[in-house]
């Protein structure tokens, strides 16, 4: 830490003249040659020149000017980091990014466990309800407790339901709250830029303050800011001390600065000099005009502070305490304690001659179980910090881009040989011009260089037929007249080689090729899809960070709220979607703290995918207008999670139009069987009632054949018996004639 002025001091001596010190001595060490404020902050200049495609000529002169005389020909930076830059962010602003406020004072997680207790009980109570009703055959709780009870609904698993669904009044105007700072005042396009800031310095910084009466954030320019550096942690969660250095317009300062009217002469008085006091706060370029440096500090002090201290009747164990005066004296039967708590204090000056806005912040965030804990209202990230350098992507990438870049212009260079030839030059044939030039050039360009660069630019080829050899005389010329200059595998070798260094690229930053819409001709879609999804795992390295540093920003806002809405807020405003949204805070938002989450973009962008595949595939086998409709809603959704909940309304409501289907298939069946069956009984009655006319036939005519056979019988019977009689009679006559005979023959 820098060596402050002492800050258990009384309040009266924190002057304006001790705020003003505490950025005096900053500024003293910003200027020892030795300072490591000084060292890192040109390794981040120097990045932002690597990203914007910025060269140092002086740097490029033994490929733009081999033989010290420039080639007429341009260097260009070949865009390489940022290319892989812009992918990322179109990456980063495209993924799902769920959101969820939560109170997390210790009363607020009693009211909750209260509400999960009463949510199982109730459970309990209308289990217990319904086994009672039906063993007494009636409703125990009567109409009126019925239809309440139905009302309130028991989540099937309350536990679940309690961690990602229940939400508090306060809670659900927060969560509206954080929709209307992102989209209503157009917050959320300061990430983006912020995350360019990651990728080029693997560092990020916002100031979360109130303006205009609602949180606000402003990204801060790494360059431009100077800090106390964590030990145990990439974030400035418990950062000492921020300075940041701007440099503005003598308007921009008097709009955000209320400056009285001898500070505005001050400041005319220094745009109009082009000077200040102190040199080094004053700055002017082309194009830009006259710049102020304008050095902001805001450090965490120290003070005593009186605290009156009343017993709780709910909790021995928590009394409560009330901030009094430091000129409170004790009374009888009271408690007072002096304890030290954090205090943020800060400081501007303005050109080295203007100090405002010095003395207590005044929007200071104290926690409600911790009230004398105070943190600064920057927040940032430093990538690597544990290892005391930071590996941007762009710093990484720097040294495969000016290697491209070289290639490139030697591809430049040599292509404009193609098919040329050069001619063979005596060197005793210099022309005398060039002999004087180079006498005459400070550069100490000599004659011979002055060839070689009509060589390379002329395709000339020098020699010398009067060397020492031949004691000055001229040689016969027997060599070539000409020579092939054309290069006939040079650009294929240098292509091969860029993409060479195109893949070490791809390698080095984790964006495939197949990330940036590059797929090979034989290349599957299963195999192009794994591809994108290494290739997004390997870049969470620097996204994953990013989203700890806006959860961080978002909960310090989302804390702010209880001193800038401390009277309620209200307002209706568009949703990101086009949709419409009203925020209506109350003024109990003030009694708890808050905390943010945000979800893991990468997990839920695979979730989402997934679940986008699930409905495209549902939606080619769907006839359904309804069922089209909601898989359309699927792919509406933001988040994994919400497109998740959609695809289960859905589904669910298929599995209902299915089983009302089945339903209506089996009630249909039942009466196609009951029509059958009424059908086939209708013609076993047919059928029964011709087998019972055949029967009533068949026994009438039974009935005849009886009578007839009777009638027969009887016939038959009176037939025989006369011929039985006529037979005994026969029988008898023939007895009694041989009685006769055998009397008469007796006789005789």
């Amino acid at each position: 830490m820098l060596n402050f002025p002492l800050q258990l001091i009384p309040e009266k001596d924190k002057d304006e003249a001790w705020h003003k010190l505490h950025i005096d001595v900053f500024t003293g060490a910003l200027g020892t040659s030795n300072s490591r404020f000084t060292a890192s902050k040109e390794d981040e200049f120097k990045n932002y020149r690597t990203y914007n495609s910025i060269y140092e000529p002086n740097l490029k002169k033994y490929i733009t000017a081999p033989n010290g005389k420039a080639i007429n020909q341009k260097y260009e930076v070949w865009p390489l980091a940022r290319q892989k830059v812009r992918q990322l962010v179109s990456d980063f602003m495209s993924r799902p990014k769920k959101k969820k406020v939560s109170t997390i004072n210790k009363e607020a997680e009693n009211r909750k466990e209260k509400h999960e207790l009463d949510l199982n009980l109730s459970r309990a109570l209308k289990k217990i309800d319904a086994e009672l009703s039906e063993v007494l055959g009636f409703d125990v709780n009567g109409e009126k407790n019925a239809e309440e009870q139905a009302q309130m609904e028991i989540p099937e698993n309350i536990e679940k339901y309690m961690a990602m669904t229940y939400r508090e009044g306060a809670e659900d105007s927060l969560q509206i709250g954080v929709d209307y700072l992102l989209y209503a005042k157009k917050l959320i396009e300061s990430f983006k830029y912020g995350f360019i800031d990651c990728m080029i310095t693997f560092k990020s910084f916002y100031k979360v303050y109130i303006l205009d009466g609602n949180p606000h954030w402003r990204r801060i320019d790494p360059r431009n800011c100077f800090y106390d550096l964590p030990f145990e942690s990439e974030y400035l969660d418990d950062c000492q001390w921020f300075v940041e250095e701007r440099w503005l317009t003598v308007n921009q300062i008097v709009a955000e600065y209320e400056l009285n009217q001898n500070e505005v002469k001050q400041l005319e008085n220094i745009s109009k000099n082009g000077q200040s006091s102190v040199s080094g706060w004053v700055d002017w370029k082309i194009g830009e005009g006259l710049k102020v440096k304008v050095t902001s500090i805001e450090w965490k002090s120290l003070m005593m502070k009186k605290v009156k201290v009343s017993p709780n009747k709910h909790n021995a164990d928590k009394p409560f305490y009330k901030s009094v005066e430091d000129t409170y004296k004790e009374r009888k039967g009271e408690k007072v304690e002096t304890r030290v708590v954090d205090d943020i204090r800060e400081c501007t000056v303005i050109g080295d001659v203007i100090t405002k806005n010095f003395g207590r912040v005044a929007n200071q965030v104290r926690s409600v179980d911790s009230p004398e804990k105070a943190s600064l209202s920057y927040v940032g990230i430093i990538g690597d910090a544990t290892t005391d350098m930071q590996h941007s992507l762009v710093k990484e990438l720097e040294y495969l881009q000016d290697f491209a870049s070289d290639i490139l212009f030697t591809i430049r260079k040599v292509s404009k040989k193609l098919g040329k030839r050069a001619l063979v030059y005596d060197m005793s044939q210099i022309p005398k011009q060039f002999i004087n030039q180079a006498n005459k050039d400070k550069n100490g360009t000599g004659p011979l260089q002055l060839v070689m660069h009509h060589l390379s630019e002329d395709s000339l080829i020098a020699i010398n037929s009067k060397d020492e050899s031949n004691k000055g005389k001229a040689s016969s010329f027997n060599q070539f007249k000409e020579v092939n200059l054309s290069p006939s595998g040079d650009v294929t070798e240098l292509v091969n080689l860029l993409a060479l260094i195109e893949d070490l690229a791809s390698k080095v930053s984790g964006v495939s090729p197949q990330r940036e819409g590059q797929t090979d001709q034989y290349e599957t879609a299963s195999g192009n899809r794994s591809s994108i999804i290494s290739s997004t795992r390997r870049t969470e390295i620097y996204m994953k960070p990013y989203d700890g540093l806006i959860q961080r920003v978002l909960e310090k806002a989302i804390n702010l709220t209880k001193i800038a809405w401390k009277d309620g807020k209200k307002a209706r405003f568009f949703m990101g979607d086009g949709s419409m949204a009203v925020l209506n805070a109350l003024p109990d938002i003030a009694l708890n703290d808050y905390g943010f989450y945000l979800n893991d973009g990468g997990k839920d962008m695979q979730l989402k995918d997934k679940i986008d595949q699930a409905a495209a595939n549902f939606l080619q086998g769907t006839q359904d207008p309804e069922m089209i409709l909601q898989m359309i809603k699927v792919f509406k959704q933001e988040t994994g999670d919400e497109a998740e909940q959609i695809l289960e309304a859905g589904l669910n409501k298929l599995s209902q139009i299915q089983k009302q289907a089945a339903e209506q298939e089996q009630a249909s069946n039942q009466e196609i069987a009951k029509v059958t069956e009424e059908g086939k009984e209708k013609d076993r009655e047919v059928k029964r009632e011709d087998t019972k006319a055949k029967v009533d036939i068949a026994k009438i005519n039974a009935g005849v054949k009886i009578d007839i056979a009777e009638m027969y019988s009887e016939d038959t019977r009176d037939i025989t018996s006369a011929q039985e009689k006529g037979k005994a009679f026969a029988e008898n006559a023939k007895i009694e004639q041989a009685k006769s005979n055998f009397r008469n023959a007796q006789k005789r």
